[in-house]
């Protein structure tokens, strides 16, 4: 990947992390300062899930050519910052809870352990389910990216065939409506991937990342999330996908 590339990704990376990061932070300390930040915030994550598409798409056209070396490069990703994450989530609930027993049970939406596995499985938000540990809301994408990243593998590796459709079709009704509904974003990055070969001046380049960044802009701050602005049963973080 070219520097420039690379360092612009990076610096997108960056900036919605840090924006997420900020919105929790209001959510635990200042949670009547939050206002428009939620939006602002759930924005970033969906950057998080275009980068992803379009960082994937480019591995598996570089490095990543054999369903061996992707289905390595995948687990290694998502085991390398979810197993320390999770098993710290746990250490500190434990801590937490003995410390302050009072908030710990009111924060929690009981069947801890069950939770804890399905995250570990990356099947904490397969279909209608919300089931991150209470304490680490954020681990829902996760179980999104493992989605996407299977899906994506099965139709780059798997040869044609009848066997082929039968393991996309069996991946997604495993996970249900909710993941799928925000998959269009994620290959949103893979086309950007795609038509990363259109040739155009460097004028036109610079003119039309500027008309995406204001759109990007006017629809988080100004469009009202569709279908729903709120992040309830049933669909949870996959409420707003027409906006998103």
């Amino acid at each position: 990947m070219a520097g420039a590339v690379s360092l612009f990704l990076d610096v997108l990376r960056l900036t919605s992390a840090i924006l997420v990061l900020c919105y929790h932070g209001l959510v635990f300390w200042y949670p009547d300062s939050v206002g428009p930040m939620a939006q602002v915030a759930h924005a970033a994550v969906i950057v998080f899930f275009v980068l992803s598409g379009y960082v994937i798409a480019f591995a598996s056209s570089r490095r990543e050519v054999s369903a061996e070396a992707y289905a390595v490069a995948r687990l290694a990703r998502i085991a390398s910052v979810g197993v320390p994450a999770l098993l710290l989530t746990a250490l500190l609930q434990l801590i937490g809870a003995h410390f302050n027993p009072d908030y710990y049970a009111a924060v929690s939406r009981h069947w801890d352990a069950l939770r804890y596995l399905l995250t570990t499985l990356c099947l904490q938000n397969i279909w209608f389910l919300s089931a991150s540990p209470p304490t680490n809301t954020p681990f829902w994408s996760l179980s999104y990216e493992a989605a996407y990243y299977l899906l994506y593998g099965l139709l780059l590796f798997v040869p044609k065939s009848r066997w082929k459709w039968l393991a996309l079709a069996a991946v997604m009704l495993l996970v249900g409506p909710n993941i799928l509904l925000l998959l269009p974003c994620w290959l949103l990055g893979v086309l950007a991937f795609r038509l990363g070969d259109i040739a155009m001046s460097r004028g036109v380049a610079i003119v039309l990342a500027a008309l995406a960044a204001a759109l990007l802009v006017f629809i988080v701050l100004r469009v009202s999330p569709l279908p729903l602005s709120t992040m309830n049963a049933p669909l949870f973080f996959s409420s707003r996908f027409l906006t998103d």
